[in-house]
């Protein structure tokens, strides 16, 4: 059976990926909507010809891309999160009853 100090410092190791996870969505999405599409946007009025065209509509698929990997992110820390506040109460409560 594990003490409460463990189930505590497991319970605060995954808030604490779970919150590294959100942190690392919002850098990628801000990458993505902030710097890629301003670069594209530079690109499309200093770059004319059919490639530029196609380099522009492969950035714009990498952005979206891009924002899609940061919420599947996003969704995996909250799944962290859930996951870490059931375990912690099912421990904590078979640790109450002796289990």
């Amino acid at each position: 059976m594990k003490s409460k100090k463990e189930i505590e410092m497991n319970f605060s190791r995954a808030l604490s990926q779970a919150e590294e996870l959100e942190n690392l969505s919002k850098e990628l999405n801000q990458m993505a909507t902030e710097h890629i599409r301003g670069a594209l946007k530079m690109l499309m009025f200093n770059w004319q010809g059919d490639n530029s065209k196609l380099f522009i509509e492969k950035g714009e698929v990498l952005t979206k891309e891009m924002i899609e990997t940061a919420d599947d992110i996003i969704k995996v820390a909250k799944n962290i999160t859930t996951t870490a506040n059931i375990v912690y109460n099912a421990e904590t409560a078979a640790m109450q009853l002796g289990l």
